[in-house]
């Protein structure tokens, strides 16, 4: 999933990518585009420190632990001046009812607000994530551009 979601990225991108253990995995597959990488997650500053070509934005906040990833309340002076061209997402749980959720409200808020600007949103995620959903929704499905899971879904994904 995260070398299908790396393919997408051109040289020159501006690109926000989301903390998540998938997402993760892209700056492997990134290594050798020149692009610039706006992120949450502390694991992907660190992922990405080898690569110099990539340059590298940490955005501000108040480091989560559980999941290695900096959130704030302010979220539209975080993110809202950013101009993406591509935001790949992770999520906790996807349903058709519910959308596409989250655990943290911060970071629901965070994802809230990237996902409204005008870029392609990726969402990245595993196919044991649907038909379930967590305590926020931060969008609804058909916000999201590209989907990329690791088996095929129902039709009513599909769909």
């Amino acid at each position: 999933m995260a070398k299908a979601a790396a393919n997408y990225v051109e040289n020159g991108d501006v690109i926000f990518i989301d903390s998540g253990t998938i997402t993760l995995e892209m700056i492997t597959f990134l290594k050798n585009k020149h692009v610039t990488i706006i992120t949450n997650s502390l694991d992907i500053i660190v992922q990405a420190l080898p690569f110099e070509n990539s340059n590298v934005i940490s955005t501000d906040g108040v480091l989560e632990r559980d999941t290695k990833s900096f959130s704030t309340y302010n979220k539209q002076n975080s993110f809202g001046k950013y101009n993406f061209d591509k935001v790949f997402i992770a999520s906790t749980d996807v349903s058709i009812l519910n959308g596409v959720t989250n655990s943290s409200p911060i970071e629901s808020g965070i994802k809230e607000t990237i996902v409204k600007g005008n870029a392609e949103v990726f969402l990245l995620v595993d196919h044991t994530r649907f038909e379930k959903y967590a305590m926020f929704t931060y969008c609804g499905l058909k916000e999201i551009d590209y989907l990329i899971t690791d088996d095929f879904l129902n039709e009513s994904y599909q769909d």
